[in-house]
């Protein structure tokens, strides 16, 4: 399509819209980024998934989604040894909530039937409530670590306890 076209329907100005929606960085660049198909079968696709977003969206309200990091650096980080820090655990701890409310969202057992072309996209995502929960139950910010994240900790913390008040 001609940018002149695209100019005259606006269309950057639906693209801006549309990126004041998205809740990652990442999405709002993809926002921006779109273009009409000329392709008539991809155009139906999503037509349909906007058609199926909408009608989810009356029925259920919003998906429980929240801004959220890119967590990939991280996690390639940590499939190859490296060590992650506080604050790069508590963002992965977050898009596992995150993903977790998504995968909740579409666990009705007319989802699949009624919303197949955006249950295709939500059946996949990944959850590990165990994960999920041993994070953010061990450390408390990007700074602290609570004093029961590991057996060894917790003891180190009393005996500097038992030290700060002898000292006193």
């Amino acid at each position: 399509m001609e940018d002149r076209t695209l100019q005259v329907l606006e269309f950057p100005k639906i693209l801006e819209m549309l990126s004041e929606q998205a809740v990652c960085e990442e999405t709002k660049t993809k926002c921006l980024s779109l273009c009409p198909s000329t392709n008539i079968y991809e155009a139906e696709i999503r037509l349909k998934e906007t058609s199926e977003a909408d009608s989810l969206i009356l029925k259920k309200g919003a998906p429980p989604i929240s801004p959220v990091r890119n967590v990939s650096g991280s996690l390639f980080r940590c499939e190859n040894g490296g060590v992650l820090s506080m604050s790069e655990l508590l963002n992965i701890a977050h898009v596992l909530r995150i993903s977790r409310g998504l995968a909740d969202y579409a666990c009705d057992e007319d989802f699949e039937e009624n919303f197949h072309v955006i249950y295709s996209y939500l059946s996949d995502i990944y959850t590990d409530k165990r994960l999920e929960k041993l994070i953010s139950g061990s450390i408390i910010s990007d700074e602290e670590m609570a004093d029961d994240a590991s057996a060894e900790l917790l003891s180190i913390r009393r005996k500097m306890k038992s030290l700060h008040l002898k000292v006193r």
